[in-house]
């Protein structure tokens, strides 16, 4: 049967896959896992998130959170997360979900997209720059300007790594497809020095990617 919220909070916090049948309306809807599992949703069917609720659906990196319709790849699974509604999507892999146009655009960090609808996803990739010794920040850090570049999928994007600990960080990175290359490296530096890093895209974001002066 349909559920309907009392202003109240409903956790599924399982460890295995588990299924949402139904059109419902949820206050406080939240899925969390510290291990890979799937949540599977009636397709055709709108999950319904009120407007002074919150969404909360988080994985962690390499253990996503996926979200499936029931006639997976046929028919989409829906969800209207209402104007005013706050939400936390991360670590996720969303296949065959439409977010209701009315609604709020679903935007989905350290995630997987596969045929989404008003759901984007993006990933953050983050590391350090380092001297060829590998533990002293890179003297340019934070000297010139956009000191890292990453190039992926047709895309270059830049950054500046901190003066302080050589950290850098790309944010909300569309997610590209799965197996996608990408090379990070150093540019813009004072004395030319380089450095690069290929990277293969699995799933969600990465981070340790570290940078070493005239290493390759």
């Amino acid at each position: 049967g349909t559920f309907t919220h009392n202003l109240g909070t409903v956790q599924f916090d399982g460890g295995g896959a588990q299924a949402i049948n139904d059109a419902n309306n949820w206050y406080d809807l939240t899925i969390t896992t510290s291990t890979a599992r799937t949540i599977t949703f009636e397709e055709s069917v709108s999950q319904d998130i009120d407007a002074a609720g919150t969404l909360t659906l988080t994985g962690t990196s390499g253990n996503l959170l996926t979200l499936t319709s029931s006639n997976e790849p046929n028919n989409d699974w829906l969800i209207d997360v209402n104007i005013g509604a706050s939400f936390t999507v991360d670590f996720t892999n969303g296949i065959d979900v439409t977010a209701n146009a009315t609604g709020q655009t679903v935007d989905a960090d350290n995630s997987v997209c596969t045929r989404t609808n008003n759901w984007n996803c993006a990933v953050n990739y983050s590391g350090n720059a380092y001297e060829s010794d590998e533990s002293t920040v890179l003297v340019e850090c934070g000297a010139v300007g956009d000191e890292v570049e990453l190039r992926l999928e047709g895309v270059t994007y830049t950054t500046s790594c901190s003066s302080a600990t050589g950290a850098f960080t790309f944010a909300n990175v569309p997610a590209p497809a799965l197996g996608a290359i990408g090379v990070l490296w150093l540019d813009n530096t004072i004395s030319g020095t380089y450095g690069s890093v290929a990277i293969e895209f699995s799933a969600g974001g990465l981070t340790d990617l570290d940078i070493y002066e005239d290493t390759l």
